[in-house]
């Protein structure tokens, strides 16, 4: 019985420290499995740890070159405004040179149009008071003169109708009791100037240049009383003129 008893207490015993063994196997194993979860968990928070800080970094990288185009665009838009202004403040110092310029110009035409026109009404006032100090006869004188200077345009002008003369028939007849007397000599003269006093009378406006001649003495008509005239009467009142 005893030995008995003895063998059911040692196997108690076994069973105790088998118990014991397990449960200290268990409580191993568990601390093992928590040590583990422990050391995933705290690889996973340096992992994420990482990718935050790589995550943040890059953050900060694409914000300081934002930073870097934004400032680099405002430069150029601030150096573009500068270029703008000073061109501009360029084309306003041309434009004003250039107004300034035309004022002056059409301020010396201006003054040159009114000294000119100060000029020539001085001297249209000398010329008046010096025509107001002739007498009547140097008056007309000069008057004379200034026709006998238009004189040849206008008789030039009288006798155009002439040029549509195609021919001149002459017929001349002597000895019938209307002989002029003349002798042969001056016969050619006489004939000559009897067909250019014929073909003065188809002058234009022949009252009017009579008119005119008359103004200064010649005498219009045939062609020897205009020669007589003008001898006679142009070159004294042309002396006298000049003479006044």
């Amino acid at each position: 019985i005893e030995r008995r008893q003895n063998v059911e207490l040692a196997e108690q015993q076994r069973s105790i420290a088998v118990s014991k063994q397990s449960k200290a196997e268990s409580e191993a194993r568990a601390a093992a499995d928590q040590a583990r979860a422990k050391a995933v968990t705290e690889e996973e928070r340096v992992f994420t740890a990482r990718e935050t800080e790589m995550a943040e970094r890059r953050k900060q990288i694409d914000l300081i070159e934002a930073s870097k185009d934004a400032q680099r665009e405002g430069i150029r838009l601030t150096m573009a405004a500068e270029a703008e202004k000073a061109a501009s403040a360029d084309r306003g110092h041309a434009l004003r040179a250039q107004a300034q310029a035309e004022a002056d110009s059409d301020q010396i035409r201006t003054m040159a149009l009114r000294i000119r026109h100060e000029i020539e009404a001085e001297g249209a006032r000398l010329m008046n008071e010096t025509h107001n100090m002739l007498t009547p006869d140097a008056r007309t004188s000069q008057m004379r003169l200034r026709l006998i200077d238009k004189m040849e345009g206008i008789i030039r002008e009288s006798v155009k109708p002439m040029e549509r003369i195609e021919g001149i028939k002459i017929l001349h007849v002597d000895g019938f009791g209307g002989g002029n007397g003349h002798a042969n000599g001056d016969m050619g003269a006489g004939l000559t100037d009897s067909v250019v006093n014929s073909a003065l009378r188809f002058r234009a406006q022949a009252p009017l240049v009579d008119q005119l001649l008359r103004e200064i003495g010649v005498q219009g008509g045939e062609l020897g009383q205009i020669a007589q005239s003008i001898s006679k009467t142009a070159l004294p009142s042309g002396s006298k003129g000049g003479g006044e």
